[in-house]
C-alpha cells in the first residue's frame, strides 16, 4: 500500500511539473535568415504588460540578457507567431501575449483615436518602422480615463493569428485574458533606463564632477 501511495504521488508531482514547466528557449539562426537571438514564450495566466516586461528583464539564458521580444522584420514576426513557438491552444476570442512595444504620449491625446498609432517606441531603442497591426488597430479602444491602450500584444486566435493590438496594462481585457509574454535573448542588451532614472543619473554625475573640481581647488 505505502509503495502504491508513494508512486501515485510521484506521477502527480510529474504531472504538475509538466503542466508548469516552460518552453526551452529557442534559437533563430542566422543559418536561417535569423539573428541568432533566443526566443522564449512564458505562459502566465492574467500578468500584466508592467509585470512580464519586469520578469523578462530579469531573464538570461546562457549569459544572455532577456527582454520582451521586440519585432522589427516580418521574418521575426513570422518565427514568434508560428504553431510550432507559440504553440495552438489559444482562445475563440484571442488570448494576448505580451510584446516589448509601448506607447508614449504625454497628457491625454494617447486616449484620442487620431493618436492610436503616434510614439511608439520598443523597449530595447530599436526603430520602430516594422508593425503587424490587426486591421482594426491599434484603436485606443478602452475609450476610459486612466485606461489608456498603450501596450503591445499579439493575439492568438484561429480567426487573427499573429495580428497586433494596442491593449490596456492589465491582465484582463474584454473578451480575452493576458496569457503569455514572449522573452528575446540577446547578447550586449541592457533595460533602456526609464526618462527619471536618467536624469537621477545625470543630476549625481553633475554632483561628482563638481565636488572632484572643488577639491582639485583646495
Amino acid at each position: 500500500m505505502k509503495k502504491l501511495l508513494s508512486l501515485s504521488l510521484l506521477a502527480m508531482v510529474t504531472t504538475v511539473g509538466q503542466t508548469t514547466a516552460q518552453a526551452v528557449p529557442v534559437l533563430w539562426s542566422s543559418a536561417v535568415g535569423g539573428n541568432d537571438h533566443y526566443y522564449e514564450i512564458i505562459r502566465s495566466p492574467a500578468i500584466t504588460w508592467d509585470e512580464a516586461n519586469a520578469a523578462a528583464n530579469a531573464g538570461t539564458y546562457n549569459g544572455l540578457q532577456g527582454h520582451l521580444a521586440t519585432v522589427t522584420s516580418q521574418g521575426e514576426q513570422d518565427f514568434i507567431s508560428d504553431v510550432n513557438f507559440v504553440g495552438d491552444s489559444y482562445g475563440l476570442y484571442g488570448d494576448l501575449i505580451w510584446l516589448g512595444g509601448y506607447q508614449d504620449i504625454p497628457g491625454s491625446s494617447n486616449n484620442d483615436l487620431d493618436g492610436a498609432d503616434a510614439n511608439w517606441h520598443w523597449v530595447t531603442g530599436e526603430a520602430w518602422d516594422y508593425t503587424n497591426w490587426s486591421s482594426t488597430e491599434p484603436n485606443n479602444g478602452r475609450w476610459l480615463p486612466g485606461q489608456y491602450e498603450d501596450y503591445l500584444s499579439m493575439t492568438r486566435a484561429w480567426f487573427n493569428p499573429g495580428y497586433w493590438s494596442d491593449s490596456i496594462n492589465s491582465a484582463l481585457h474584454t473578451g480575452n485574458m493576458s496569457e503569455a509574454y514572449i522573452i528575446e535573448y540577446e547578447p550586449g542588451h541592457a533595460p533602456v533606463p526609464e526618462p527619471a532614472t536618467i536624469l537621477l543619473f545625470s543630476a549625481g554625475f553633475a554632483g561628482l564632477v563638481g565636488s572632484r573640481a572643488r577639491k582639485k581647488k583646495k
